[in-house]
């Protein structure tokens, strides 16, 4: 089953509302894209399994950062059983406070 326009226009919507969250430093946002049965790994050897300690990590780690999130190219895929998969070009800046580079992906 192809996935529907609202559909899609919901999941593209759920990706820039991550990036609001995080370049804003709007913790409560950040935490509404989470179910709170998560299940995350981010290839860094630490999971989290719980939304709300996904989020507490995730406000931690950009403490003091200043970022900048930019999205593109929105893909979305049926995958079947109702779910959809999805693929997104992302370039992602990170300042620390005095200016400096923290990460450039």
């Amino acid at each position: 089953m192809m996935r529907s326009a609202e559909d899609e226009r919901q999941i593209v919507a759920l990706i820039n509302r991550y990036a609001t969250g995080l370049d804003t430093a709007d913790w409560a946002l950040l935490r509404s894209c989470w179910a709170d049965d998560v299940e995350v790994d981010y290839g860094t050897g630490e999971t989290w399994s719980s939304a709300d300690a996904l989020n507490a990590f995730m406000e931690q780690f950009h403490a003091g950062l200043t970022t900048m999130h930019m999205n593109s190219n929105f893909v979305i895929f049926d995958a079947g059983d109702g779910r959809a998969t999805g693929r997104t070009y992302f370039r992602a800046l990170l300042l620390r406070p005095d200016g400096s580079l923290f990460l450039r992906a």
